[in-house]
């Protein structure tokens, strides 16, 4: 990691600043195609139409396992900013640039 973080077009940034958006993007798109995926194959299989045969909301149907995901990327982004704190990241701005890095992570 000091290699790259040794050229000048990093300035005075450290690799992990760098590289944790990579991560939290990464892992939020991930999350939203397997979300996807998941729904599809629900529909493709019959599952989705089964369980609309209850007396669930169609709404509620497509929108939970949305929110279901979305708390999971949260986790997910919750962990990484943990462990790249432990490893030496500075957040800037505070708590003002934590709370938007969560709301894009929520998607």
């Amino acid at each position: 990691m000091s290699g790259i973080s040794a050229l000048p077009q990093f300035g005075l940034l450290h690799y992990i600043d760098f590289i944790l958006s990579v991560a939290v993007v990464s892992g939020a798109v991930g999350g939203v195609g397997g979300s996807g995926q998941a729904l599809v194959r629900d529909f493709e299989t019959g599952h989705l139409s089964k369980l609309a045969s209850t007396p669930v909301s169609r709404y509620a149907l497509v929108v939970v396992p949305m929110l279901s995901g979305m708390i999971q990327l949260l986790a997910q982004t919750l962990t990484i900013l943990f462990v790249a704190m432990g490893m030496g990241l500075d957040i800037p701005p505070g708590a003002t640039g934590f709370l938007p890095l969560m709301a894009f992570a929520a998607g």
